[in-house]
């Protein structure tokens, strides 16, 4: 399996194109549609993997499942925030990102669509339906865990107790896994479970500013 980041336009959101044996995987395609596309090319997209449902991370969708006729997957606990207006951190405003195509629940737990396969967490604290995928030695985290940070817990449907027990779960898993955020550059545990504030302590999640 390979997988390429393609940071995309807007809040620099990362978009996860994994390929194997002529098929794809995209995980968070937030904006772009033209440029996955054309990354895309004869590839066969068998899905879509959304870690959580925030216009920054499904704004591409609808194009993708046009042309591709793919399904998407999220967890249902964000379900009801899709496609709605969201608050705009920090502007005092919202944005709408229509997403009209079918979701299918994203269970947690073990999963296989097509070439790939991998485990389903669940890690409420940025939002109720945030969601981490373990693939192999992979770990896509979304917007729960970044390089030496977590997601903010103050939009819609974050909260603070959750996000700490999202840190504690973290601390769980294997210290050699390579983790690929949602936003910044990618990682590997063993070094954020020794200077990720938020792991070291995860009661720091109360002290998160806006």
């Amino acid at each position: 399996m390979e997988i390429k980041t393609l940071t995309l336009e807007g809040i620099h959101t990362n978009c996860y194109l994994l390929t194997s044996n002529q098929q794809a995987l995209l995980i968070d395609p937030g904006s772009q549609p033209g440029r996955l596309l054309r990354h895309l090319g004869n590839l066969q997209l068998v899905g879509i993997l959304l870690t959580h449902g925030h216009y920054d991370h499904t704004g591409a969708v609808d194009a993708l499942v046009s042309q591709y006729h793919c399904p998407v997957f999220l967890h249902q606990n964000d379900f009801p925030w899709v496609g709605k207006a969201q608050p705009e951190a920090g502007k005092g405003m919202i944005r709408v990102v229509p997403l009209e195509s079918e979701i299918t629940p994203l269970q947690t737990g073990e999963w296989q669509l097509g070439n790939f396969s991998g485990k389903v967490f669940l890690t409420p604290g940025h939002s109720e339906g945030s969601v981490m995928i373990r693939m192999g030695e992979h770990l896509f985290t979304g917007d729960t865990l970044f390089h030496d940070t977590v997601g903010r817990t103050d939009l819609y449907g974050g909260s603070d107790a959750q996000m700490a027990d999202s840190c504690r779960f973290i601390l769980t898993l294997k210290s050699q896994l390579h983790f690929y955020p949602g936003h910044g550059p990618k990682g590997i545990l063993k070094q954020e479970f020794l200077t990720n504030p938020f792991l070291l302590d995860p009661q720091n999640v109360f002290l998160i500013q806006d």
